[in-house]
């Protein structure tokens, strides 16, 4: 079974004011393994590899948005970005 080493140093959300950001990372985390275990590593993933920046564009939440959501919806815009 191949392995990936996934690392992100930084991530930034412009537009939250009180979110709790670990949480944030855990559902950024688990999430991100759920699409790779499903849907596995997209193509360009098959090589070793760094991405030293990535703009994961925007997405809408509404004003009551938890940290799970965003976390989940940060994740999916990441795997998205990886299989370009």
């Amino acid at each position: 079974m191949k392995s990936i080493n996934l690392h992100i140093d930084q991530l930034t959300l412009h537009g939250f004011d009180r979110i709790d950001q670990q949480q944030v990372g855990s559902a950024v985390q688990s999430e991100l393994n759920r699409l790779i275990h499903e849907q596995g590593l997209p193509p360009s993933m098959n090589q070793n590899q760094m991405i030293a920046n990535m703009n994961a564009g925007e997405f809408k939440t509404g004003q009551n948005t938890g940290a799970n959501s965003v976390g989940i919806q940060v994740a999916q815009k990441i795997y998205r970005g990886i299989a370009r």
